[in-house]
């Protein structure tokens, strides 16, 4: 997954600092504690530019060197990457630790939401916890994350509720989940025409508030791409 994150529309200027450090960190025997000093030194914007485009040159170690001092000043989009290098990246001791401890930092945030619904799933440092794991998926889901609110549809079309899978699965697709669309597909074939209509009427009056507002964060944007 994170082997096809992107960087995110760097600006002139980023662009610029970028082609110096590539110049002063990429070839052999530079060590990565050369990067961690100059990681001090830059912007939170730039750090963050670098390690998005460090990232997409799938130099994860030399990312997390940016976006650490970066996350420790505030910088939400950077916590939020930094909790998802860490969530996935198995040479680092406590991975899931240090990804659990980032998320939670950013509890109101979307994608945190969705990894602290998945951690409590899939039992990824904590212990497993259904309902918890539901709690985080809903409100992930309520802040219209597409692939929130697919995982909600798929829950609703495994409990057998065809009509509140098809609404959410339409939400997703509507998104540009292309994902729900099969559960949109699966949850009308479970229908009759009328509550097929009646779900479709819910969906139509609803789907203002449930319209993914992400794009308009670049950096956000690219990591989600790149995730899901």
């Amino acid at each position: 997954m994170v082997n096809k994150l992107k960087s995110a529309g760097i600006t002139i200027i980023g662009t610029i600092v970028v082609a110096f450090v590539f110049s002063l960190f990429k070839f052999d025997g530079i060590q990565l504690s050369g990067i961690e000093r100059y990681a001090e030194k830059v912007s939170v914007e730039e750090a963050r530019q670098l390690g998005f485009t460090l990232m997409g040159d799938k130099q994860y170690a030399q990312a997390r060197a940016f976006f650490e001092p970066a996350a420790m000043q505030g910088d939400v989009p950077s916590q939020i990457t930094l909790a998802t290098l860490y969530y996935y990246d198995t040479t680092v001791n406590d991975h899931f630790k240090l990804s659990y401890q980032w998320f939670s930092k950013n509890s109101d945030h979307p994608l945190a939401q969705y990894y602290l619904s998945l951690m409590y799933h899939l039992g990824d440092y904590v212990t497993k916890n259904a309902q918890l794991a539901q709690y985080w998926q809903q409100k992930a889901a309520h802040q219209s994350l597409p692939v929130a609110q697919h995982n909600q549809a798929v829950m609703y079309l495994n409990n057998g509720q065809y009509a509140e899978a098809y609404v959410w699965a339409s939400y997703a697709r509507k998104n540009g989940f292309s994902r729900a669309s099969a559960v949109v597909k699966q949850a009308a074939e479970n229908m009759t025409p009328q509550e097929k209509a009646r779900a479709q009427m819910k969906y139509d009056g609803n789907k203002a508030k449930h319209i993914w507002q992400g794009e308009s964060d670049n950096s956000f944007s690219a990591l989600l791409e790149g995730a899901f």
